[in-house]
């Protein structure tokens, strides 16, 4: 352990730089960034409350209802109304306050993230090793772009994380469904794990789920009423599922509206502060559905009269996906039950596959991805012997993490070279990094069920 103590300090000097940095970068966006997804929370508790309606932009309302970034009659708001109704504690304090109690929930939240990742999936990690993990969390590129949004993802995270980790261990499965039916609250395509729910029967899970979901449905009408939720259901998420934030030119609010309430476009009034529109720029995608590919899936879709909108196409990515999920665990025979960290790798490489396929996948919710960073550390640093295929798998899943984990070429121009290659690679790096995990959670899966699956086929044998 001596041996290793100047680099440890090394290490611990490092970190605490990176947190200087991200503390700085913190006050940076709370004095002078709008942080505009958080706004849009922000806005549609304040409209909330107001008794407004938080999908709809209220540019003629004293003072105006708006986020300062939406140029359509509705709202950038997508989340079911009982969301909404969450932010209204926020909404009571002024903007730029809320902003930093914003921030420091969602860094708390991936904080927590790792240290029940880290009980479930590395409980040997020596505690020498933990600050070479916090300093990678801390220079993970994607933290620092979910700050600047002021982005959901890190409370998302919390309760996945969570949940899977009482599925790892066997635990209140129950519970472990409620969670996973708050995260779809605030996540939608967190649903798309039902599916694997249900190909590893986990039942129990299943009814927490549906237990889950009554009670929100309860709490919305309660808090927000029927007629909301209803209209939620008919007017607005298929409309929100057609065009996200975006819509027709028959939706667009008047420009001479937008042009008095915000007379410079990178500029922002809120509350008599001016932000900045945003801090910097950087790719936003992370799913296959806004790639080339879910595009050609589109176009050729439009071509044969059938349905092409990004959910459909979403859909048919996640079942090819899928597929291959029910094949690999059919091939690998899986049990009900695993060891907790074979089970909890099993889920993230679920969640990956979620990422890839959800249509609203940007790189804010690639902070998914770093509960897999104590698996990592714990493996590379351990010094057990490693099976060839695990070293691979292992190695994949360090590379796709480096690759999230680094700024793209937006926030640094001199990284990739300006060509047409080059900038179609960088526009894919977040799904690059994905599709780098995911093998790589595959591979080292398969080769801790091999052992096991011969020493089945010898007992049986005898």
């Amino acid at each position: 352990m001596n041996n290793y103590r100047p680099l440890n300090i090394v290490i611990m000097v490092v970190a605490g730089l990176a947190f200087i940095r991200l503390v700085g970068f913190m006050l940076s966006f709370g004095e002078g960034c709008l942080q505009m997804d958080f706004c849009a929370f922000y806005t549609a508790g304040e409209a909330s409350r107001a008794g407004l309606s938080p999908y709809i932009n209220h540019f003629s309302h004293t003072p105006p209802v708006w986020d300062g970034v939406g140029v359509f009659q509705h709202s950038r708001f997508l989340y079911p109304p009982l969301v909404a109704v969450l932010f209204h504690p926020l909404a009571l304090l002024p903007y730029h306050v809320a902003k930093y109690f914003w921030m420091l929930a969602n860094l708390l939240a991936v904080f927590a993230s790792l240290c029940v990742a880290i009980r479930v999936s590395a409980p040997t990690l020596r505690n020498h090793y933990s600050w070479g993990m916090i300093l990678f969390l801390l220079m993970f590129s994607p933290l620092l772009i979910l700050l600047e949004r002021g982005q959901i993802d890190g409370i998302s995270l919390v309760l996945v994380t969570t949940s899977i980790a009482l599925i790892a261990t066997g635990k209140r499965p129950g519970v472990s469904g409620v969670l996973i039916a708050l995260a779809t609250l605030l996540k939608l395509h967190t649903i798309l794990l039902l599916p694997f729910l249900v190909l590893r029967g986990k039942w129990r899970v299943i009814a927490g789920f549906v237990i889950g979901t009554l009670f929100i449905l309860m709490l919305s009408v309660m808090l927000c009423g029927r007629s909301a939720l209803v209209r939620y259901a008919k007017v607005e998420f298929p409309r929100i599922s057609a065009f996200g934030e975006g819509g027709t030119r028959d939706m667009r609010a008047d420009n001479s509206v937008i042009s008095s309430l915000r007379p410079v476009s990178s500029l922002v009034t809120k509350e008599g502060r001016t932000y900045q529109l945003e801090h910097f720029k950087f790719v936003i995608n992370a799913s296959v559905a806004r790639t080339r590919i879910g595009q050609w899936t589109r176009d050729s879709l439009s071509k044969l009269g059938l349905p092409s909108s990004m959910s459909i196409v979403s859909l048919l990515i996640f079942g090819g996906f899928f597929s291959l999920a029910v094949l690999f665990q059919w091939r690998m025979r899986f049990s009900v039950c695993l060891k907790p960290e074979t089970e909890f790798l099993y889920w993230q490489l679920a969640l990956v596959i979620v990422l890839l396929s959800a249509p609203l996948t940007w790189v804010m919710n690639t902070i998914w991805l770093v509960a897999l960073i104590p698996f990592v550390v714990n493996k590379l640093m351990e010094r057990e012997a490693t099976g060839r295929t695990s070293a691979w798998g292992i190695t994949l899943i360090t590379l796709g993490l480096l690759v999230a984990a680094a700024p793209d070429y937006l926030a640094f121009p001199q990284q990739l070279p300006p060509s047409r290659m080059s900038q179609l690679a960088g526009d894919c790096k977040y799904v690059i990094a994905e599709l780098a995990i995911l093998a790589g959670l595959a591979i080292h899966l398969w080769s801790s069920g091999v052992p096991r699956l011969k020493e089945q086929e010898s007992q049986a044998i005898d």
